[in-house]
């Protein structure tokens, strides 16, 4: 008998944290095997607009969601949290079903260029793109510095008329975005099946599903691409490194996020026979846009 995800259990660990704080606690709560974050300013109850890429820090003080699929007790975040040093850090913890915790996104204006949208928002865009998403529990809602960071970029290009991989898809919200601004054609790559099924239901709330090609990277046959969107751990990027080589093509080129500024460097000694454009820098977080001349 098929399984109803929406009744799914979740649980989740809700924290009020320094915003500085944040990266090492994402970590952390990861080892303990949260799956998605989300993340807002403490100080308000809704953030529209998110600050500038040269802003420090986004917010003072972060009220962070981790979201688990298993059972999580307070006290074993309590004492793992307490053996890193985070003393006065005490998670709250809810369970409730997926249907519930998979929550909408905020309005989000990127460089007024692109307007994130939950899907089912009235609201009128005035910027030239805009999508719709629902980031269920997968990861990618523009709000992460590492996503945010690939957006920025995104708006400073041109994508018509190209063919696009995004590497671990997550929301698709990279790919969506790249649709949007005229890209051809998506192919959206995870090895998470509720990746695979949030990135599909976004594709057809924004009536592109033809436009797109939606995979587990364990069954998918790489394809050349012109554009390619990698936002995942810096390990993984080497891991893939030498089949994005295979497929980006000439004159293509290669966004990667999800790097964290110590490791900089290896990412671009990876990439040794593509020319560095640019980086940017956020939060402790690095993105790097790459070109294949």
């Amino acid at each position: 008998m098929a399984l109803n995800k929406k009744a799914y259990p979740v649980w989740i660990a809700g924290l009020k944290i320094d915003a500085l704080h944040l990266k090492s606690i994402e970590t952390i709560l990861t080892l303990a095997g949260a799956y998605s974050f989300d993340i807002c300013s403490a100080d308000y109850e809704r953030e529209i607009l998110e600050p500038d890429l040269n802003e420090e820090p986004i917010w003072e003080s972060i009220d962070l969601k981790a979201f688990f699929l298993a059972p999580i007790s307070k006290k074993k975040l309590d004492d793992l949290l307490n053996s890193f040093g985070f003393l006065d850090v005490h998670p709250e913890i809810q369970k409730t079903k997926y249907s519930e915790a998979a929550q909408s996104i905020e309005i989000q204006e990127i460089d007024n260029i692109l307007t994130i949208l939950p899907y089912d928002s009235q609201f009128k865009s005035m910027t030239p793109f805009s999508i719709y998403l629902n980031q269920g529990l997968a990861f990618g809602t523009g709000k992460h510095p590492t996503t945010r960071l690939l957006l920025s970029q995104l708006c400073k290009d041109s994508f018509k008329g190209k063919t696009v991989t995004d590497f671990g898809c997550g929301s698709g919200i990279l790919g969506i975005a790249s649709l949007a601004m005229g890209a051809k054609f998506c192919r959206f790559i995870d090895n998470d099946p509720q990746a695979l099924a949030v990135t599909k239901k976004n594709l057809a709330v924004n009536q592109i599903s033809e436009k797109a090609e939606v995979s587990h990277i364990n069954n998918i046959l790489l394809k050349p691409s012109d554009v390619i969107f990698i936002n995942i751990i810096a390990n993984t990027i080497i891991e893939l490194s030498s089949s994005i080589m295979k497929i980006i093509k000439p004159k293509g080129d290669l966004y990667v996020s999800g790097i964290l500024e110590d490791q900089t460097e290896i990412i671009i000694d990876t990439f040794l026979s593509l020319k560095l454009e640019e980086r940017v820098d956020l939060h402790g977080w690095t993105a790097l846009k790459f070109s294949y001349v």
